[in-house]
Parts: structure tokens; sequence; C-alpha cells
């Protein structure tokens, strides 16, 4: 596992003892059913993390308390953002976060990206986006392995419009960190384009691509499939 002191500045990796025995728990194979339960308590533990990052709280209206005291309302900030899961695997990780975050009409888009076989390049597949962007995005990814897709839905998103994208993954191998801060500008990497926000970090990848140790192909393990 690397070192986050070896990590660009906007990569976060988490320190949280029950996170880490989660996905401990994650990359052992399992049930489908077990499987998004572990998805769906790690994603909790990373949403109420990221969250405590990307939210400030402001004053808001004055209201009355149970007890009948009036007193200020706090209101979270940014009020206005967007989640993004990336298909398949990704949607496992959306129902922890629409519970967590403030705005009870959060709006999510999907994009659906593949790897190539043989080249183990991005393929976009599905993109929804609408014409008008947000300004900040939270997109969940569980697993970047190459980089390649990651790198991809940052590219979209920027093009679109993005000023701030919370990438959120379990695990994200080494490499692939390295892959996506080397193709950030300048400029966008000191603008903060891009906070990673990760729960842990493994050293290797096979030759097809898979973390490793890891935890397998996600997609398939959330919804009992096989590509073999």
């Amino acid at each position: 596992m690397s070192s986050s002191s070896s990590l660009p500045s906007n990569v976060h990796v988490s320190s949280h003892p029950v996170l880490h025995a989660k996905i401990s728990a994650l990359r052992q194979a399992g049930s489908a059913k077990d499987t998004r339960t572990l998805v769906s308590e790690i994603s909790s533990l990373l949403a109420a993390w990221v969250s405590g990052d990307a939210f400030s709280v402001q004053p808001g209206p004055s209201a009355v308390s149970a007890t009948g005291t009036t007193y200020t309302t706090a209101v979270a900030s940014p009020s206005s953002y967007v989640l993004i899961p990336i298909l398949r695997s990704g949607l496992g990780m959306v129902d922890s976060f629409l519970s967590l975050l403030p705005s009870s009409e959060t709006p999510v888009y999907h994009l659906g990206l593949f790897r190539e076989k043989i080249s183990l390049s991005p393929v976009e597949y599905y993109n929804k986006l609408p014409k008008q962007p947000f300004d900040t995005a939270f997109v969940l990814d569980p697993l970047i392995a190459t980089g390649g897709t990651a790198e991809a839905v940052v590219a979209t998103l920027k093009e679109w419009g993005v000023k701030k994208i919370y990438l959120v993954s379990v695990i994200a191998s080494s490499a692939g960190i390295s892959r996506l801060f080397e193709e950030l500008s300048p400029k966008d990497f000191e603008d903060g384009l891009l906070e990673l926000y990760v729960g842990a970090v493994d050293d290797e990848l096979s030759a097809t691509g898979y973390i490793l140790p890891g935890v397998g192909d996600l997609g398939d393990r959330q919804n009992n499939t096989s590509h073999d």
C-alpha cells in the first residue's frame, strides 16, 4: 500500500479504522448481497468524510425549536451540486450519498464507460448530462485501476463546465492516481479542479488492468454477473 505522503496534495486517503476493516472484508469473495451491503456501508463512511470537506455551514433563517425557543438555522453550502455515478459499479454508492447530502432534491446523472479489452482504453457508451452544467460534481466510481476511465470522466466534466470535482473511490491503484493527476494542467491543479477521496491505495495492477489485491470487478460482484 502506498504512503499518502508520496501522493499529490489533491489526493486524500482515509485513515478511518472502520472503513479499512470494511474494505478488508470487501476484498474477500462473498455473495452479491453481502457485496452490496459492504459497498453501501463503505460509501456511507466516504460520504460523511467527503461532505465534511466539500461543504461549509452558513446561518439560515430563524426557526422555532421543539422547546419553543427561537434559533438561527444552519444551512450547508454549496446548495447546488450534482451526483454522477459511473455505470455500473458506481450505482451501489448512490443511495448512501443521497441519504447524507443536505439537499432533498440532489440531481443524479449517469456516465457509462467501459474498458476496451486489448488497449484497456475507456469507451464512453452513455452520457445524459444536461446542457446547463453544475459548478460542483460528486463523482462515484468505486475503483480507479489504470486511471483511464477517471481521466476520461474528468475531461468530460471539465468540458461540460464543472469547476469542482470530488471523485470518490473505494480503492485506487498508485499507477491510476499518477496517470489521473499527470493529465491535469498546472492551472487545473492550482485551481483545485479535482479532489480525489479514496478509502485505500493498492500498489499493483495485473496485466489485464485489475487492482491487486483489489476487490475484483465490483460491477459483476454487486449484480451477480460475469463476463467470463
